[in-house]
């Protein structure tokens, strides 16, 4: 009995999203996330948000299914996205404008990558519902890419298969592959299933990429100006008008002091 127990034990297997605020609801017992709406304190603007229908519900397969259950959820597996890496804020901003003006029927987000396995400072995302809707995205971005004079260079760096470096497609999350290998191996165990649909039963899923105000967006494209100059990237002088966030210090090695 006991053996069944721990087995079948949900709330050992929550434990660490409900110490971090999520909580069992008592009018039917669904377990929610304590926090709703648009989230303030955010790397990412959410240029496209999901259509009405299609929500993808990232922080409940994430924080739920993978880190609660090391499950990538069925979804995810039919989740295919084309990341673009700016090298500069500046590069950044840029694409930005083209997402809004030029791929805003694209689901889509940029903003800061905070992510310490991630190499790179910044990213720029594009969801799609299969691997051949990915390669569409792909060719729609690199075409936006390759006609704007600040972006276009980008393409020219290529991997070691002659494949763009600052343009891919991959399937699902990078911390999925991470915890379970290549990601075109990947299948659902009968375990898998059964928890996949367990959760489903007791979980009300959080939607957390919703609109953003434009005084929300504003803030969070403030952070990546200093997120940007604490890097380094001198192109984040471009939006101070060429002169430091901070005041500078006076130098006392030869020739240094002002």
């Amino acid at each position: 009995m006991l053996g069944e127990l721990t087995r079948a034990d949900v709330i050992q297997r929550l434990q660490p999203v409900l110490n971090s605020g999520w909580y069992v609801r008592p009018e039917d017992g669904k377990i929610i996330m304590a926090q709703a709406g648009t989230f303030t304190e955010n790397a990412w603007v959410f240029v496209k948000t999901p259509d009405a229908g299609d929500t993808m519900f990232c922080k409940y397969f994430h924080d739920v299914c993978h880190k609660c259950f090391n499950l990538v959820h069925s979804r995810c597996m039919s989740c295919w996205k084309v990341v673009f890496r700016p090298q500069s804020v500046e590069q950044l901003f840029t694409m930005h404008d083209v997402m809004c003006n030029e791929l805003s029927d694209i689901t889509c987000k940029c903003g800061e990558e905070r992510r310490p396995y991630v190499f790179g400072n910044y990213g720029c995302y594009f969801y799609g519902k299969s691997k051949e809707h990915g390669l569409e995205n792909y060719n729609r971005v690199r075409s936006a890419v390759a006609n704007n004079p600040k972006l276009r260079s980008l393409l020219k760096a290529k991997d070691s298969k002659g494949r763009t470096k600052h343009l891919i497609l991959k399937r699902a999350c990078t911390e999925f592959e991470m915890s379970h290998g290549d990601s075109d191996k990947w299948a659902h165990t009968d375990l898998d299933n059964y928890w996949e649909a367990r959760l489903e039963d007791i979980i009300e899923k959080p939607v957390t990429d919703q609109p953003q105000p434009d005084y929300v967006k504003d803030h969070i494209m403030r952070g990546w100006l200093k997120f940007a100059y604490d890097r380094g990237d001198a192109s984040a002088l471009v939006y101070n008008n060429g002169h430091p966030f901070y005041p500078d210090y006076i130098k006392y090695h030869p020739g240094g002091k002002r």
